[in-house]
């Protein structure tokens, strides 16, 4: 038996025709007319997934086998793995029920993946799945970007600064240097630090500084559109660095170059915000998904 999450086919066509973008506009028009790539499999580190998983520990208990097996594939970014279990009990609902299980726990893990495949095998009286998992991003790109992550923070960042001008630099040197990708093929941080991704690349480079910085932070994502989630202190709070772009757009005639220049003019309307303005501009998300963000940061 074989199951497939999406068929080859059934992704480029996905990728050519269910994404757009636009302008953000002030009202809560902004989601439909600014829309991005649905955030479901998306490129993100080895490292990154490491902190993640020493963040669950006993996540899954020995019921879930296959599920710590999957998990821990995807940790190791195996492109292949083969599960055996005594019984011929597997079938495609109980194995696309323990990835299901997986995302549950570890939702970034859908970032990572973009698309995976499984077969299962019967004989002897014993099952096995066999899974191939394609992912976004390659060895040597996830290199380039652990390194370049590096690079810029130890230019962006000094010991003086607080939590806020640390976490406003990493969101203008987005701001100012990625350009959104109108031929929508450009999904990871590696293509942001490239100059160009859609809202993902550019949630996905402020994961990947921010993680670096030590802050907890998750990938938020729903109307498809994706931004971040921070944890300073107590309180998590929403930083969107696509949608404080001034200078996106529509038919892509801004450079970096451009960007750069008029960087004095980036906006923070989205930097450091809680769950009410994110909902009153038209942000959408699973809120049981994601932990709470009740207040705004209490400003610079």
């Amino acid at each position: 038996m074989t199951g497939t999450a999406e068929k080859p086919e059934a992704a480029a066509e996905r990728r050519r025709n269910a994404l757009s973008g636009g302008v953000p506009e002030e009202g809560r028009g902004r989601i439909s007319q600014y829309r991005c790539v649905r955030a479901r499999f998306y490129a993100l580190v080895s490292l990154v997934l490491g902190l993640v998983f020493a963040l669950l520990p006993g996540a899954f208990g020995e019921a879930d086998s296959f599920a710590v097996a999957l998990r821990t594939a995807l940790l190791e970014r195996k492109t292949f793995f083969r599960y055996e279990e005594g019984g011929a009990s597997f079938d495609r609902r109980s194995v696309e029920a323990a990835r299901e299980e997986v995302l549950r726990e570890v939702p970034e893990f859908d970032y990572l993946v973009e698309r995976w495949t499984f077969r299962i095998v019967r004989g002897g009286g014993k099952s096995a799945v066999e899974v191939r998992i394609d992912y976004w991003e390659n060895p040597e790109q996830r290199a380039f970007v652990a390194r370049r992550v590096g690079e810029i923070l130890a230019e962006l960042v000094t010991p003086e600064m607080d939590d806020y001008e640390r976490i406003a630099a990493v969101h203008d040197f987005i701001v100012a240097t990625v350009d959104y990708d109108r031929t929508l093929r450009r999904f990871t941080a590696y293509d942001a630090l490239q100059g160009k991704a859609v809202c993902h690349g550019y949630a996905l480079l402020a994961f990947e500084m921010y993680r670096a910085l030590g802050y907890e932070v998750r990938i938020i994502s729903g109307g498809d559109h994706a931004w971040n989630l921070i944890r300073v202190g107590e309180n998590w709070y929403h930083v969107d660095t696509t949608f404080d772009d001034p200078t996106y757009d529509f038919q892509g005639h801004f450079t970096p170059e451009e960007k750069r220049r008029i960087a004095g003019e980036i906006r923070r309307n989205y930097l450091l915000q809680d769950d009410a303005t994110m909902w009153r501009s038209g942000h959408v998300w699973d809120r049981s998904a994601f932990p709470p963000a009740p207040v705004p940061f209490p400003g610079p």
